[in-house]
């Protein structure tokens, strides 16, 4: 007769992690639950059943209930949760302050693997000023987690040259790694380096073809590269790998509004509202766009219901729903009711450039060329050195009205200032590949040629 396995706490907390980790959620909680069942006061896994009531039910009471649980306070777990239950609350600063004063009881030959941990949380939740701080105090660059959590603080710093040269340099040690280059295609899409993207995605795919991530990251650089019918096909592997997440819905909902089959975007958008259960953050951005398709269908009352919706959660911006709604009315042609909402705006904002920038975008989006025009040539005028790209738009508006002289100079301007935004406004205007660099080196050869 064979021996009976006896499974630890810790065994099977990994056992529910790979569950985890591979969308296999009632399994997930059902072998964590067991474990805390035969394992009452074990740590790890009341710490790891306390994030899953964050991560998948949404529930911060839930968290605290599993914490309370621990009796362990000193253990490095329970200050990690507890940490990131702070986080999830909307208190950084807060757990910030939470784990430097920990630190005092970290043994020295563990603080910097402390540092890497709270370096990863804050990067986890997007925190990446937090998570520069903590991942400066490390003093191992050799961890292997350092680079990798690197990479995806410049990345989320908007270093994104900085970032891609980390994952290159990752990939070169270790070429089968999915994550790094997850990571790469992540900060190539971002640098509208859209073909390479794709490239790094594929690799990723070779390695795994179930990863989720890198399906999803080829099917965002096919969107923007304007392949809706690959990018919908992307979409929907990833919706059929990661069926409870709410990203995977969205995006096809916004995929298939661009292909202007409305009905069935919005059959994915609810279903997207659906599965964001508390996510609210994620919740305001699936209604921002239902309210984009029920306008684009006429149903303007049902659209601006939408931007209530949104205003009635705290996670929105009321300068940003404001300027929506007045998109809103000038894409129906009710100039007046948009032109005061965007009024009002600017003087609430005090005249921030960057509101002044949307408004104009979203006059010539809504067919306004010369009121675009207007907004836009007062910004570049009073801008010194533009913090927000309004040369990019302001060269399309000249374009549009016919305007050459100052259509090559916003050019020139564009790609001086910010060349990012250059390429992903002004790149239909030129050959696919073309760099920004040699736009205004183009335009003119092209125009002396004709």
């Amino acid at each position: 007769m064979g021996q009976e396995i006896y499974l630890d706490s810790d065994v099977l907390t990994s056992i529910a992690d790979y569950y985890d980790r591979n969308n296999r959620t009632d399994e997930a909680i059902e072998t964590i639950d067991y474990a805390i069942r035969l394992f009452p006061d074990s740590v790890l896994p009341l710490a790891f059943r306390a994030r899953m009531a964050l991560m998948l039910e949404d529930s911060i009471d839930g968290a605290k209930h599993f914490l309370s649980l621990i009796t362990d306070k000193d253990s490095l777990e329970y200050c990690y949760t507890s940490a990131e239950v702070k986080i999830a609350e909307g208190n950084q600063e807060a757990a910030n302050r939470y784990l430097k004063s920990h630190m005092n009881n970290v043994e020295d030959d563990e603080l910097d693997s402390y540092c890497m941990e709270v370096a990863i949380l804050f990067a986890d939740y997007e925190a990446f000023e937090l998570a520069k701080e903590w991942i400066d105090r490390c003093e191992d660059t050799e961890d292997p987690d350092y680079w990798e959590t690197m990479g995806r603080i410049e990345m989320g710093l908007g270093h994104l040259e900085e970032s891609e040269q980390i994952f290159t340099d990752l990939i070169d040690k270790d070429p089968f790694s999915s994550n790094n280059w997850n990571h790469l295609a992540a900060t190539q899409l971002l640098r509208n380096k859209l073909t390479e993207s794709i490239s790094s995605s594929e690799y990723s795919i070779a390695i795994n073809p179930n990863d989720p991530e890198a399906v999803l990251n080829k099917g965002n650089a096919l969107f923007a590269l304007g392949n809706h019918e690959e990018a919908l096909k992307y979409f929907r592997r990833f919706t059929t790998l990661s069926p409870n997440e709410a990203n995977g819905e969205m995006l096809e909902g916004v995929v298939l509004a661009d292909m202007q089959k409305y009905d069935e975007s919005l059959a994915h958008l609810y279903k997207a509202a659906l599965l964001c259960h508390g996510n609210n953050q994620f919740r305001l951005q699936v209604y921002l766009q239902i309210a984009a398709v029920l306008s684009k269908q006429d149903r303007l009352d049902e659209a601006l219901s939408y931007i209530d919706r949104c205003g009635e959660m705290k996670q929105s911006d009321p300068l940003e729903l404001a300027l929506t709604r007045g998109h809103l009315y000038l894409e129906h042609k009710e100039i007046d009711k948009a032109t005061k909402i965007f009024h009002d705006t600017l003087a609430e904002s005090k005249n921030d450039p960057e509101i002044y920038l949307k408004i104009g975008v979203s006059f010539l989006d809504n067919g306004f060329p010369d009121s675009a025009y207007g907004i836009l040539n007062h910004i570049a005028k009073v801008l010194v050195e533009p913090q927000v790209p309004v040369y990019p738009y302001l060269a399309v508006c000249c374009k549009n009205l016919g305007y050459q002289r100052e259509y090559e100079e916003a050019v020139k301007k564009a790609i001086h200032y910010t060349p990012l935004d250059a390429k992903i406004v002004l790149g239909p205007y030129f050959p696919e590949e073309m760099e920004p660099e040699d736009y205004y080196k183009y335009l003119i050869n092209h125009k002396n040629n004709t």
